[in-house]
């Protein structure tokens, strides 16, 4: 019997509870001792609740409670907030400087690198990889103080409880990150659980985050070995390649199932060597450790206007950048230099725009990307894809990488040049359409909707739960401070008994 920690860090993300969920019951299941752990409200912010409203944490802690009432027996869960006197002066003692993003990653906390578990969580938030620091400073004080509290409570519940494995959910965000941490620093295995291959399966990632790109490229390969059924992989690898082309959804939402098929950019001219430009949502990878970082240029922006710049003097080329649609809903900010960028060599498709990028890459020359799938997509659909920046695929040998801006610029110019060969993509498409563990517990009717045991969970009380009274109360009186903050500790209260 295996004693399994959990701690329950993203409770109002849609799916992920659930997950959590599915893994407490078949640990149960087999006989585990499963403890679950969670904010009583006792953190300064978090990535569901970065405003801290109460009203937030009150549906964190009833759906906490909503979901326990279905296990098959009761597990022990408790507030994750564990500090000894010695772990309150460090943590007051404890001072940070940065007067950038760049500097704001560097930051070290004993052996923890927190600085970058803020600009994560920072980042995400503000949908910007390069955010003004001095905008935000009272913002990443907070982040800063909850993630070392994280931090020391984890490294103390881990020890108290004599773990043998303890779950999280990503890794990468900064509470999530905290724990991995803890773990690995104590050499106790830790497990994150992500999305799976679809919205009906999960996986797990043993002491690595999914974000990993040595750990993944391992885990990927023996994934494709695994299996000898060769005609079967490769079915797989084609369903994941036509399924993101068809713009149908897998395990997250699509971003080309609304474009229109088969339209160009208007003055599309098939005479040019037309080069394809696939950014990507820089923000998503700028803060998960120092090995993403561009090998080539600071940021994406700076290299495509590099690029686009040095071809001028060619002008049988012509670019079309498309926009990530991801960016659609994203700060402007991520885009706006390259907008305000003029050149006759470059038309810009912007994020919402309902152009075919399928059919744009059909009649690209050659396609540029920066990490995001259209790279790998481009070499199975046959075009000579080149990567300037970091991915998931990039040991794969499916696309050229070259080492420095001009190398980039003769792989352009080359003529000669011949897509990459195909088997890679096989690997790369299999693993992302066949893995994963299938939900046994959890029904999901999408990559953000389902139902646990039959259970829509959500964040409402239970009728029978006092808190209800409370709740009301707080609402009349919350502008009174000294009854508000006794109203909060009488609701979390209620709440923490399941």
């Amino acid at each position: 019997m295996a004693k399994i920690l959990l701690f329950s860090s993203h409770i109002l993300w849609e799916s992920h509870y659930e997950t959590e969920m599915e893994i407490i019951q078949r640990h149960i299941d087999q006989g585990d001792e499963v403890i679950q752990l969670y904010c009583a409200s006792s953190l300064p912010l978090c990535d569901a609740n970065p405003e801290k409203a109460f009203s937030r944490c009150i549906q964190c802690m009833a759906k906490r409670n909503n979901g326990l009432a279905l296990l098959s027996q009761t597990i022990p869960s408790i507030p994750l907030e564990l500090l000894s006197d010695s772990d309150r002066t460090a943590i007051q003692q404890f001072k940070w400087n940065a007067n950038t993003i760049e500097e704001l990653k560097e930051i070290k906390y004993q052996n923890f690198d927190v600085g970058y578990a803020v600009a994560s969580s920072l980042i995400s938030l503000l949908s910007n990889p390069n955010p003004i620091i001095s905008e935000h400073r009272e913002k990443i004080n907070l982040m800063m103080l909850s993630t070392i509290e994280m931090y020391h409570s984890i490294l103390n519940q881990l020890q108290k409880h004599k773990v043998d494995v303890l779950y999280v959910f990503n890794g990468r965000l900064m509470h999530a990150k905290a724990a991995f941490k803890a773990a690995l620093h104590l050499g106790i295995k830790v497990v994150i659980h992500e999305r799976g291959s679809t919205f009906k399966q999960y996986e797990l990632y043993e002491n690595h985050l999914p974000h990993d790109l040595a750990k993944m490229a391992i885990k990927i390969k023996k994934f494709w070995e695994e299996n000898t059924d060769e005609e079967f992989k490769i079915e797989k690898a084609a369903y994941f390649f036509e399924n993101r082309r068809k713009g149908n959804i897998l395990s997250w939402k699509s971003f080309t199932d609304q474009q229109e098929k088969g339209s160009l950019p208007e003055g599309f001219d098939p005479n040019k060597k037309n080069i394809v430009i696939f950014n990507s949502s820089e923000f998503e990878f700028a803060a998960v450790g120092p090995e993403w970082n561009n090998p080539l240029y600071k940021n994406q922006n700076e290299g495509i206007l590099k690029i686009v710049s040095d071809m001028l003097a060619h002008p049988e080329y012509h670019f079309y950048l498309r926009l990530h649609p991801n960016l659609a809903s994203a700060d402007p900010v991520n885009y706006a230099q390259i907008v305000a960028f003029k050149s006759p060599n470059l038309s810009i498709i912007m994020p919402d725009a309902l152009l075919d990028s399928y059919h744009l890459l059909d009649n690209a020359h050659k396609v540029i990307g920066f990490g995001s799938t259209m790279g790998i997509e481009a070499t199975y659909w046959n075009k000579c894809s080149i990567m300037a920046g970091h991915s998931m695929y990039e040991t794969f040998d499916v696309v050229y990488r070259p080492q420095t801006h001009q190398e980039l610029i003769s792989l352009l110019l080359d003529d000669s040049l011949v897509p990459k060969d195909k088997l890679g993509t096989y690997i790369f498409g299999y693993y992302y359409a066949a893995s994963g563990i299938t939900f046994k517990y959890y029904e999901p009717s999408s990559y953000k909707e389902g139902v646990y045991k039959g259970v829509k969970l959500n964040g409402d009380i239970d009728p029978k739960n006092k808190a209800n009274i409370w709740v009301n109360r707080y609402w009349k009186f919350r502008q009174y401070p000294i009854i508000e903050k006794a109203i909060r500790k009488q609701i979390i209260k209620l709440l923490q008994k399941v």
